[in-house]
C-alpha cells in the first residue's frame, strides 16, 4: 500500500496532475481558508471556578 505523504511530494512538485471531485476539492478550500484559532489573552482575567454541592441539583 502507497502512503499519502509519498503520493502528495510529487503532486505538489506538479510532476503527478492531481484530480479532485468537487467535494474534495470544496474540502481542501475549506481547511486552507479556514481562520487560525484565536488565541487567549493570558492577562485576562478568570473567575474561579464555582464548587459544586454535592447531592444538589440545579432546577431546569
Amino acid at each position: 500500500m502507497v502512503k499519502r505523504h509519498t503520493i502528495a511530494l510529487p503532486a505538489a512538485e506538479g510532476e503527478v496532475p492531481l484530480l479532485l471531485t468537487a467535494r474534495q476539492q470544496a474540502l481542501v478550500d475549506a481547511v486552507a481558508n479556514r481562520p487560525l484559532p484565536a488565541t487567549q489573552n493570558e492577562s485576562a482575567p478568570v473567575d474561579p471556578p464555582c464548587e459544586k454541592e454535592v447531592g444538589v441539583r440545579k432546577p431546569r
